[in-house]
């Protein structure tokens, strides 16, 4: 389950070990917060950014997530990301 259009308490948000720099870093994050109670809200607006389609192409970033995700779900070495940077 992506969780790149929700809200989080930070306390909870850091006791989960916020965001790692791995490709699908929502979906890893995600793993880690099993558990925690969500709430979809319909109003919530979120604009995400095709820079990486625009620079990598639609089937090299696609099938970047697709071997991310399986490698979360395979609980293996996650794919380190050069392109984010975290904020902390």
């Amino acid at each position: 389950m992506p969780w790149n259009n929700c809200a989080i308490k930070k306390q909870t948000f850091l006791e989960r070990g916020g965001l790692r720099n791995v490709v699908c870093e929502d979906y890893d994050f995600a793993q880690r917060a099993k558990g925690i109670k969500t709430i979809y809200d319909i109003k919530m607006k979120v604009i995400l950014s095709d820079r990486r389609f625009r620079n990598e192409g639609f089937l090299k970033t696609l099938w970047l997530w697709v071997k991310s995700d399986y490698a979360i779900l395979r609980n293996r070495k996650k794919i380190e990301s050069t392109c984010y940077e975290i904020i902390r």
